[in-house]
């Protein structure tokens, strides 16, 4: 993408690895400038491929983050394990795991699509360790933005 910054790599996690992209600068979202968004894909089986018309959001100062999934893409294969190992609990910390490693755990949005948006809502809604850690997310069904209204339900709810 022609003036956005490229970058990626791998996030060791449990062992394996996590592949990810990200269009535009991470440190950008830190001050005033856009959140970076992390994006979830469909699946369990997809990749990150389908949400790439999300780029365009970079080119307007928004670092996006694409990564496949563990099973998935380019991340680690476990061809021999059963579905007892893909859990949401499995992917909840991939999740967690990449968004430590890019360092951004303290400003950042999530959007998920399908499988993602299942993703995003327990990612929005697991305690984290970290005192004002936002978990945002709007949920893929019934009353959008919900969980960031009512505190109770997400006390780590921001509003950006």
């Amino acid at each position: 993408m022609q003036g956005v910054q490229v970058a990626g790599g791998y996030a060791e996690f449990e062992g394996h690895q996590t592949w990810y992209r990200v269009l535009g600068d991470l440190d950008v979202g830190r001050a005033d400038g856009p959140v970076p968004l992390v994006t979830l894909h469909g699946g369990p089986g997809a990749t990150h491929d389908y949400l790439l018309s999300m780029t365009d959001l970079a080119r307007g100062g928004r670092a996006v983050v694409f990564y496949d999934q563990t099973g998935n893409g380019k991340s680690t294969h476990f061809p021999d394990r059963g579905a007892d190992f893909y859990t949401v609990g499995l992917f909840a910390r991939e999740l967690d795991n990449l968004i430590s490693h890019l360092g951004i755990s303290d400003r950042y949005h999530v959007l998920g699509q399908s499988w993602g948006g299942m993703l995003a809502q327990e990612h929005a809604i697991t305690p984290v360790p970290l005192q004002n850690a936002p978990r945002c997310c709007d949920l893929q069904f019934g009353r959008p933005g919900r969980l960031r209204q009512d505190r109770r339900l997400c006390p780590f709810a921001c509003s950006t």
